[in-house]
């Protein structure tokens, strides 16, 4: 349904829909502190979202096809991704834009 849902791991309840994504979502993990969520998806982006409040803080936009895989750095200051553009990307979670694309794969990256 394009959305990620964040739900309440004690009572079960879901807390917010975060819609944004114009395609499916492939996946989404926390921050290592917790307080955000990235999500990844086939519509070619990276969103990042508050982890309490489920709102939409940043479009991350540079991948030419589907974003295969997501994740934060230990430290929760940057996110990498990986695309079946063939490229992985470094991208700044505070200034919400990307540091370097890395190329070289001949294939999708996951």
């Amino acid at each position: 349904d394009k959305s990620v849902r964040l739900w309440d791991g004690t009572t079960g309840q879901q807390i917010a829909i975060m819609s944004g994504h114009t395609d499916r979502v492939n996946g989404c993990s926390f921050s290592p502190d917790g307080t955000k969520v990235v999500s990844f998806s086939d519509d070619n982006s990276v969103r990042v979202w508050d982890g309490t409040t489920g709102q939409q803080l940043a479009v991350l936009k540079g991948d030419t096809e589907w974003v295969t895989g997501c994740c934060f750095s230990p430290d929760g200051t940057k996110i990498v991704s990986s695309s079946k553009d063939t490229t992985v990307r470094v991208w700044d979670v505070v200034a919400c834009k990307q540091l370097t694309v890395m190329n070289g794969h001949t294939r999708e990256v996951n």
